[in-house]
This record gives structure tokens, C-alpha cells and sequence, in this order.
């Protein structure tokens, strides 16, 4: 499956739930922490569990395309999503200089390689929790931070009428059965000038180098954050329009 960048441009699009209130405990019972958690229809509402609204078996979410699809983060026990910020800026602070604003930044991978085919499990084994998977990503987004309110927020939700579009071209050609992979981040955006220096991070010798800015948008990321597993039921045809 081809990478797709998405951005939702949240103040048009309306796309992370209203934290108003205390995440209900039940979720993190039910669901553990450090999750995301998926159901069709919209995202799952902060102060009120409702244990119908998910299909749950063996660690895994099950939905069906042709109806939004919704998701929610749910933080480690005992933080906020200012204490992953805050790393990332004592840690990672070598673009703040030209720092865009903070994001909740996404990645989506799938067990079908681009044309459709199961990947060798042996060679690309499913991850375990809190880990991100060994081969490349199926796409990527960003949603707003929201300024400080953001910070002591401990879930994040992505509402369903904003990401169906979206999740529709990840899912377009998916199987039955398929599964798919989705990580949440927390850093900030930023874009040096093209000619300026800035912080890339050099994987091969890990650790960042002052490398000469292309002018793009570029991104600073906490480790993973939260994580979870979505599964695909009924094929494509049985979707409703």
C-alpha cells in the first residue's frame, strides 16, 4: 500500500474531540493504557464508557468499512500529553527557533504489502505493544495541538465525520480480515528557511546533525506514545454506500 500523507486542518474540519471532562477509569480497565482504541460511528465520548460501542476480541478492534470510523488515545497512566511535550522540547529542541505549533501526529501501517497480499509475518511480525513495526508506514497525519489547554489532556479522540475521508483512502482496497496498525506521537511541527541549518536526526549513526534546510515542513516526535490494532470485518462489497 502506497504512503498517503493526510492533514486534517482541524479548524475547518473539527477533528479532536472537546476534552471537558476526566477520562472515564472504566476505558483504561477495559483497554489497558497507552492504547488507541477504534469504533465505528463517532469517537468514543471522554466521560462515559459505554462498553457496547466496541468490538473488542483478543486485544484487537474490530470495524467495518462503509460507516466512520473513529478513534481514541488513551495516555499512560498518570500523563498528560504536556509531559511528552515537554520532553520533546528539552530532548529535541534544536528547530524550536523556527517552530510551527505542537501536533498530535499519527501513522497508520497495514499487513498487506501494495498489492494486497499478506506480508511474510515471519519477516514483519505483528508488534507488540507499545512498539512501532518494523517496515514502512501505509500513511501518516497530523491534528492540531490546541494551544495550552491541550497539554493536560490525557485522550485525545479523532472524530469520525473528520477522518472518514481519510481512512477511506488507507482502507480503499481492504480485505477482509485485514489488519491495520495506528500510533499516536506527540512534538511539534516546524519549517526552517531553505538555506538555514537545522536538526535532522541521522538514523545510520544515531544522532541528529545540522543538516541545510530544504524549506520544508518538518517534524520533531516524541517516542511512541499510544497504540493499537483495528481489524477489517465483512469485505468490501458488504459496506454500505
Amino acid at each position: 500500500m502506497k504512503k498517503i500523507l493526510i492533514s486534517l486542518l482541524l479548524v475547518f474540519l473539527g477533528g479532536i474531540a472537546v476534552q471537558g471532562a476526566d477520562l472515564d477509569p472504566a476505558y483504561r480497565k477495559a483497554f489497558g493504557e497507552g492504547t488507541v482504541i477504534a469504533t465505528n460511528g463517532d469517537y468514543p465520548p471522554v466521560e462515559s464508557f459505554n462498553p457496547g460501542q466496541f468490538n473488542f476480541v483478543n486485544g484487537e478492534f474490530h470495524v467495518k468499512l462503509g460507516t466512520p470510523i473513529s478513534f481514541r488515545a488513551i495516555s499512560p497512566a498518570g500523563k498528560k500529553w504536556k509531559d511528552f511535550m515537554d520532553q520533546v522540547t528539552k530532548e529535541k529542541g534544536g528547530n524550536l527557533k523556527y517552530k510551527q505549533d505542537g501536533v498530535f501526529y499519527w501513522q497508520i501501517w497495514t499487513d498487506r504489502d501494495e498489492s494486497n497480499n499478506l506480508l511474510d509475518a515471519t519477516k514483519n511480525p505483528w508488534p507488540t505493544a507499545g512498539k512501532a513495526p518494523n517496515w514502512g508506514e501505509a500513511a501518516w497525519f497530523s491534528t492540531d495541538w490546541k494551544g495550552e489547554e491541550a497539554g493536560t489532556w490525557d485522550t485525545v479522540g479523532i472524530n469520525a465525520d473528520a477522518f472518514m475521508e481519510n481512512i477511506n483512502r488507507v482502507t480503499f482496497s481492504a480485505q477482509q480480515g485485514q489488519k491495520f496498525y495506528i500510533a499516536l506521537y506527540i512534538g511539534y511541527s516546524y519549517m526552517t528557511p531553505g538555506g538555514q541549518m537545522e536538526q535532522k536526526w541521522n538514523s545510520n549513526l544515531n544522532r541528529f546533525e545540522s543538516v541545510e534546510s530544504s524549506g520544508e515542513l518538518g517534524y520533531m516526535l516524541s517516542d511512541l506514545v499510544c497504540a493499537g490494532t483495528f481489524v477489517i470485518d465483512g469485505a468490501k462489497e458488504e459496506a454500505s454506500e
